[in-house]
């Protein structure tokens, strides 16, 4: 009888022990799964920030555009702007850079393309409290003509009454005027006084 006993509870033992480790099984496996689900969320949330203009949300130029082929899209990420301008490489060249803070993109055509319906205009975004900030250290050190700011103020267009901390559509005509004032207002500067002037931009944020 004590053996049947024993038998017994041995089986008992054994039927817990498994259902144990079925239950950990599925705990575990329920785990593993909830762990891949949040990773795939979070590189679905990762590759949907990858994918995103950095100015999307005003529609201005952004580290590239979205062209259609077979143009593709040439940028300049700057400290006081940044933009971006699809370009055909087959019948156009683009030049893109960053020219003391400033983000200048230009489509030029090539001498031996065939006529087409034109050149893509460059799609730009201006950091306004950054540009606010060189304002201050323009007029208070470098005593830059008025006509610099006059200049920038036409650059904001329709976005006349954007506040300090805000980024902005540039007006693309008003801004290479001002960018055209800027550059006149850099080489006027001693090579020392550049020097330094790109060190301060550079510390903009």
């Amino acid at each position: 009888m004590k053996k049947i006993i024993i038998s017994g509870l041995a089986t008992m033992a054994i039927g817990v022990a498994v259902l144990i480790g079925c239950s950990k099984k599925s705990t575990d496996v329920q785990s593993a799964a909830l762990t891949t689900s949040e990773n795939t969320t979070s590189a679905t949330k990762n590759a949907r920030l990858a994918t995103l203009d950095l100015s999307s949300e005003n529609g201005g130029g952004g580290l590239s555009c979205n062209c259609t082929p077979p143009k593709v899209s040439c940028s300049a990420n700057c400290i006081l702007s940044i933009c971006c301008v699809c370009y055909n490489p087959a019948t156009e060249y683009a030049d893109c850079q960053c020219f003391f803070g400033f983000a200048y993109c230009r489509v030029v055509r090539s001498a031996t393309a065939r006529a087409e319906t034109g050149t893509s205009s460059p799609k730009i975004t201006i950091y306004n409290r950054r540009m606010q900030l060189l304002f201050r250290l323009l007029k208070s050190k470098y005593k830059a003509a008025e006509g610099l700011y006059t200049a920038y103020d036409a650059c904001k267009g329709k976005s006349a009454r954007v506040n300090y901390t805000e980024s902005y559509i540039a007006d693309n005509t008003s801004y290479e005027t001002f960018i055209n004032k800027y550059k006149a207002f850099v080489n006027s500067l001693t090579e020392t006084q550049r020097e330094t002037l790109q060190k301060e931009i550079n510390s903009l944020k």
